[in-house]
């Protein structure tokens, strides 16, 4: 009986590291784990948004892929595109990219995976306990030298969907090698679900 206890016990072990909560990733874990969106936090995410105020608008749409491999690992990840028009002029459109089977991942300009809780870097200090935000890799393919951060929150405010925004990035222009803003400029922002 005792044997069987210990070896119910290792298998135990194993299975707890084939799948991972997707936080940070444990460098102690073999490569093959699976960080998995056990309890689907990305879910609320994933859709179409935008931001507009009047003269400007800011639309994204993110897509969630389950088991995408990346560095050995696999991981639930967010992938997405956007459009942006400044005082009525398409200034950049990627949306059409998700489209593109032959763009994958980490390929699109908006893509990661990181979980973020109340307590994480960009603290919440209106957030609860068990609410759960994101962090994605903002990439702009008009200056693309760094990506910047995009940090997602998802609320619902009088019955409507919205995501509060805070982008981030010192870009540097391929034209210019100066840093800057992207061509979204930095910045916070409220997208209403589409």
């Amino acid at each position: 009986m005792k044997h069987i206890f210990i070896l119910f016990s290792i298998i135990s072990c194993l299975s707890c590291k084939a799948q991972s909560p997707l936080f940070m990733a444990d460098p102690e874990l073999p490569a093959g784990t699976y960080y998995k969106d056990m309890n689907n936090d990305m879910d609320k995410f994933v859709g179409t948004w935008k931001w507009d105020n009047g003269n400007s608008s800011w639309t994204i749409t993110l897509e969630k892929v389950e088991y995408f491999l990346i560095g050995g690992y696999y991981r639930d990840i967010l992938i997405g595109e956007y459009q942006y028009i400044e005082n009525g002029d398409l200034i950049i459109n990627t949306l059409p990219l998700l489209n593109d089977s032959s763009v994958q991942g980490f390929e699109h300009y908006i893509a990661g995976s990181l979980i973020l809780h109340k307590f994480h870097p960009l603290p919440c200090e209106d957030c609860t306990t068990d609410e759960r935000r994101v962090q994605l890799f903002f990439n702009d393919p008009q200056k693309s030298y760094q990506s910047g951060r995009l940090w997602l929150r998802h609320r619902i405010i009088s019955g409507v969907e919205q995501l509060d925004a805070r982008l981030y990035g010192e870009i540097k222009s391929v034209d210019t090698g100066a840093f800057g803003d992207g061509t979204v400029p930095n910045g916070e922002y409220t997208l209403i679900k589409q």
